[in-house]
């Protein structure tokens, strides 16, 4: 009879280690890892309910300012005020228009029918050779002035002559005259003369080359009259350039003795 005997002890067994030192060492990084991720996603939120509560603190201040704008404005006090102040307004511009129409109907301002009448009096007078580029009338009628141009000095007698056969101008005099050429401006001048110069040599050229055009062959005497056409039309013109005209400028007596207004 054989008997089996067993050797076998546990205790002799290879022990494995749960808890090993790098074990440990890689749960310690997982577990600060997740520590620095929380406390930033916890400081993130921290920031943001921070600056939601600043906007809501901006938002209810504004709000605020605006009811204490709206209450001042539209309180009772306020708009009895607003309308005391616009009625005296009105009243003030009442009695200011009545001063106006009292001061219009009682002539103190002189002239009260309008300048009409002296339009149509300028209009009826017409002499040929002579006319008016602008005319001031104030007040009623005492301070005026006309200025002018004329092709002959003689004619502005004869045209005064017949401006007094107008009741609205009777009785008002002239007492101070200007005559004068009219000033000729140079560079104005100038360019005309190149503007008609360019003009000739234009044409004088266009004909030319008209006459090339043509089958026929140039002669020297033909070359020679465009050559003398070019030069006379290149030579600037030596008259003298007047306006021919005499400007000239009335103004009444009364203008001279009262320099302020009539009362």
């Amino acid at each position: 009879m054989s008997q089996q005997i067993n050797l076998f002890n546990p205790i002799f067994l290879r022990q494995q280690k749960m808890f090993s030192l790098l074990t440990m060492v890689q749960a310690l990084g997982l577990i600060v890892l997740g520590s620095g991720f929380f406390y930033g996603y916890a400081q993130y939120q921290v920031t943001q309910l921070t600056r939601q509560s600043e906007e809501s603190d901006q938002r209810f201040k504004v709000g605020q300012a605006s009811l204490t704008r709206y209450t001042s404005e539209f309180s009772p006090q306020q708009a009895n005020k607003l309308l005391q102040d616009e009625v005296q307004n009105l009243e003030q511009q009442n009695t200011e228009q009545a001063k106006v129409v009292s001061t219009l109907k009682s002539g103190e301002v002189g002239n009260t029918t309008g300048y009409s009448a002296y339009m149509q009096a300028f209009s009826r007078q017409v002499i040929e050779g002579l006319w008016l580029t602008g005319f001031s009338v104030l007040g009623d009628g005492a301070h005026m002035t006309l200025s002018g141009g004329v092709l002959r000095a003689e004619l502005l007698p004869a045209y005064i002559q017949r401006l007094n056969n107008e009741v609205v101008i009777q009785g008002k005099t002239f007492s101070k005259l200007q005559m004068q050429q009219p000033v000729v401006d140079d560079a104005k001048v100038a360019e005309q003369m190149r503007a008609r110069i360019a003009a000739q040599v234009a044409a004088v050229e266009n004909d030319w080359r008209i006459r090339q055009s043509t089958k026929k062959p140039i002669t020297p005497e033909e070359f020679n009259a465009y050559q003398q056409a070019l030069i006379i039309a290149k030579t600037p013109s030596k008259q003298p350039i007047h306006a021919g005209y005499i400007e000239f400028s009335l103004q009444s007596e009364e203008d001279d003795k009262q320099k302020t207004p009539r009362k």
